[in-house]
C-alpha cells in the first residue's frame, strides 16, 4: 500500500447494498470510487446482518471487510431492554442527535478500529458520531476523523419547521456545531451548503463530494402517451411532496393532457397514500436504471429539506427531462431551463409538464441537455477528485 493509499473505515447505517434509496446508491458509488482508488476499505454496520445480506455484499464488494456489533450484543440490548436500561446516557452529543444502545455499538466499533488499524473514519452521517466521541478526545495518534453530512441538519430543522412539520433530528446550529467540531474534515453536498459548514465550523476543512453519475442516457420509450416519474424513500418530505403534487398539480395537468400517466416507485409506495386516477404505485425496486427506462419525464416536486436532491442527478443521467422545485434544483448548479426546468407554483408546473408532454421534441432536446451537464459536472472523476486529494495527503 502507497503512501497514497489508506486503510479506511466507513461508519454507516445506509443498507447501502439495497438499491431502493439515493442515500443507498451514493454511498455505494463512494465505495466503488475509494475502491477503485486503491483504498483499503472496511465498514462497520450497527445492525445485523443476516447471511443472505453478507452475500449480497461479498458480491459487490469482494474484498471489502465487515464489522457488526453482533449476535451477543444483540443479545445483551434485549436483557437491557427488559431491565429498562437504554444506554443513552454514555454519550455526550447533544440529546436531539443521539442513538440507543450506545455501549454495545462504540464498543463493537472500537473492537473494529483495533483489529483493523484505520488511517481514516469516515462518518456516515452525524447521529452517528457517538462512535467517534472517544477517538476525538484521545490523546496522542489516532485516525483522521472524517463526517459525511448529507445534510447541513440545522438548516433542513428549520426548513421542516417554517413548512409546520416537526424536523428528525430537531438541532440547534449551536448543537450541530458541537458535532461538527469533533472531525478533522467535513464532507458536503451541495456548494451553498460547504458554506453553512465552513460557518457553522470555522477552521475545518470542507471537502465538496456531491453525488457522482455517469451519463448514461436510456433510449426513447417507444409509447403513444408520456409518463412522469417520481421516484423517493418513505421519508416525510417525500410524502409531502407527492401528496402537493397529486392534490395542487396533477387534476388541472391531467384535464390538459388526457391520457397522461404518472408511476410512484420505492419506499414511498410503502405508505399506501390514495392515488387519483391516472397514477400507478410501483413499490420498490431492484434496479434504478429499470424505473428511469419506463419513464419519460421525472418530477421531483420537494417542498422541505435540504441537500443535494439525488434522485435529480440521477434522472438527468439517465436521460430525462428534469421537472422541479427551487428547493430541489439548489446544488444542481446552472443548468435551470436548458438541463432541468424549475416550476414554483401549481400554474408552473402545470405549463412545464404539458409543454414537455406534448412535445416529443422538446423532452428530446432537454434529455440530451441533461445527460451532457451531468457528464460535465456530476461524473465521479470530477465528483471525487476532491475527496480523492484530501485522502491522500491524510
Amino acid at each position: 500500500m502507497s503512501n497514497t493509499e489508506k486503510r479506511l473505515l466507513i461508519a454507516l447505517e445506509v443498507p447501502f447494498w439495497v438499491p431502493d434509496s439515493g442515500a443507498a446508491r451514493r454511498i455505494s458509488g463512494l465505495l466503488t470510487v475509494l475502491n477503485r482508488a486503491g483504498h483499503d476499505l472496511a465498514v462497520f454496520y450497527p445492525g445485523r446482518l443476516g447471511q443472505a445480506e453478507r452475500s449480497q455484499i461479498a458480491s459487490l464488494y469482494p474484498t471489502l471487510s465487515i464489522f457488526t456489533p453482533g449476535l451477543l450484543a444483540v443479545a445483551w440490548r434485549g436483557v437491557r431492554r427488559r431491565l429498562g436500561g437504554s444506554g443513552m446516557n454514555e454519550s455526550a452529543l447533544p440529546a436531539s442527535i443521539r442513538r440507543p444502545w450506545v455501549r454495545e455499538r462504540r464498543n463493537a466499533f472500537l473492537g473494529g478500529i483495533r483489529t483493523f488499524r484505520p488511517q481514516v473514519v469516515l462518518v456516515e452521517y452525524a447521529y452517528l458520531s457517538y462512535l467517534v466521541e472517544t477517538i476525538a478526545a484521545a490523546p496522542g495518534p489516532r485516525p483522521t476523523l472524517i463526517l459525511d453530512t448529507l445534510d447541513v441538519l440545522s438548516a433542513r430543522a428549520q426548513r421542516f419547521h417554517a413548512a409546520g412539520r416537526r424536523a428528525n433530528p430537531d438541532i440547534t446550529e449551536a448543537d450541530e456545531s458541537l458535532v461538527l467540531d469533533l472531525y478533522d474534515a467535513l464532507i458536503a453536498i451541495q456548494q451553498e451548503e460547504a458554506e453553512e459548514l465552513r460557518r457553522l465550523a470555522p477552521g475545518t476543512p470542507v471537502i465538496m463530494a456531491p453525488f457522482a453519475h455517469d451519463a448514461t442516457p436510456l433510449p426513447v420509450r417507444d409509447a403513444n402517451s408520456p409518463r412522469l416519474l417520481f421516484v423517493g424513500g418513505a421519508a416525510e418530505h417525500n410524502l409531502h411532496a407527492l401528496a402537493w403534487f397529486l392534490h395542487s398539480v396533477w387534476p388541472a395537468l391531467r384535464q390538459r393532457v388526457p391520457g397522461l400517466e404518472c408511476h410512484i416507485a420505492g419506499a414511498v409506495c410503502d405508505a399506501r397514500p390514495a392515488v387519483p386516477d391516472g397514477v400507478v404505485m410501483t413499490g420498490r425496486f431492484d434496479s434504478v436504471e429499470t424505473v428511469y427506462r419506463e419513464a419519460d419525464i421525472v418530477i421531483n416536486p420537494v417542498q422541505m429539506g435540504s441537500g443535494l436532491k439525488i434522485k435529480n442527478i440521477e434522472a438527468m443521467a439517465f436521460g430525462r427531462p428534469l421537472v422541479t422545485t427551487p428547493l430541489g434544483a439548489e446544488g444542481l448548479g446552472t443548468g435551470a431551463g436548458e438541463a432541468f426546468v424549475i416550476a414554483e407554483s401549481p400554474e408552473d408546473w402545470i405549463q412545464a409538464l404539458a409543454a414537455l408532454a406534448e412535445s416529443e421534441e422538446t423532452r428530446q432536446r432537454m434529455a440530451a441537455a441533461a445527460a451532457a451537464y451531468v457528464d460535465a459536472h456530476f461524473s465521479p472523476e470530477a465528483t471525487f477528485r476532491p475527496l480523492l486529494d484530501f485522502l491522500s495527503g491524510a
